[in-house]
């Protein structure tokens, strides 16, 4: 008999889990919302909430449709949250990396940080050998640093170009966090070719005269440049930068760079993004 009454119950509980999920289902129809992984994707990029949660209640997979990488690279963290209590892998990648590695590309501190003490991965990298933490210190993002490192994060990688943590604080002139860095095992690297361009910047007088060619000179303090050899570099950092002139010109200008000497670029690359990069 006992039995009996157990299972009768068993089977109650099943009929209104069935019958919860159907209705939640319906539910999301009215909302506009099919219950598909790609739907309840929308739902996650529109910060739909209440959707959401209909979407879980109805059984959808929280990790369905890459849902945690768009909350994480969006910046949502109450929809992060919403995700994490339904147990949602807060590490599992998707096709552009893992949720803590778009966060921390994308600048979103606060995410990174909620990712890693809830124990995402603090050394997930990037296919150019980008991690987390080399991210955080390109972003000038002191905190999500601190708890990255906190958090046991490896500071002595190197991305594809040979670039360390400490190489990318440099390059954003933050010298107490790449001490930081230096303590936590990161090696002191100064990109070669980046120096020399930067060299020229600083001994490039704010205005230039005399023709601009690929064979011609630069008169700049007393000192001749080699035009070509400021193209090739110039073109080199473009690509380390993915191909985003404007992108060197803002980092030029910010590590002195005379403004008025940007005009130069028109004479190097014209109109046109930078070309010839290899892979």
């Amino acid at each position: 008999m006992r039995q009996i009454r157990v299972l009768g119950m068993l089977a109650l509980t099943v009929a209104g889990l069935v019958g919860c999920k159907a209705s939640s289902k319906a539910a999301l129809q009215l909302k506009g919302f099919a219950f598909t992984p790609a739907e309840f994707a929308r739902a996650v990029k529109e910060d739909h909430a209440e959707a959401v949660r209909l979407f879980l209640k109805a059984g959808m997979n929280p990790n369905a449709g890459g849902a945690v990488c768009i909350a994480a690279s969006d910046g949502r963290l109450p929809m992060l949250r919403i995700l994490a209590d339904a147990r949602a892998k807060l590490d599992e990648a998707c096709p552009e990396g893992t949720p803590i590695l778009l966060a921390a590309r994308a600048g979103h501190g606060d995410i990174v940080e909620f990712l890693a003490d809830n124990g995402a991965s603090p050394n997930a990298a990037d296919a150019k050998g980008v991690t987390v933490l080399m991210y955080a210190a390109g972003r000038c993002d002191l905190t999500s640093l601190k708890a990255l490192l906190a958090h046991k994060a490896d500071a002595g990688p190197k991305d594809r170009r040979g670039w360390t943590a400490w190489t990318y604080a440099h390059e954003r002139d933050q010298k107490d966090m790449a001490d930081l860095l230096e303590q936590a095992g990161a090696q002191p690297y100064l990109d070669p070719d980046r120096e020399s361009l930067l060299q020229f910047a600083r001994e490039l007088e704010p205005t230039f005269s005399g023709s601009i060619s690929g064979e011609s000179t630069y008169e700049g303090r007393g000192l001749k440049h080699d035009v070509a050899e400021f193209k090739r570099l110039s073109l080199k950092v473009c690509c380390q930068m993915d191909g985003d002139r404007d992108a060197v010109e803002t980092y030029l200008a910010h590590r002195g760079f005379p403004m008025s000497a940007l005009e130069l670029r028109m004479h190097l690359w014209g109109n046109a993004p930078c070309a010839g990069c290899e892979e």
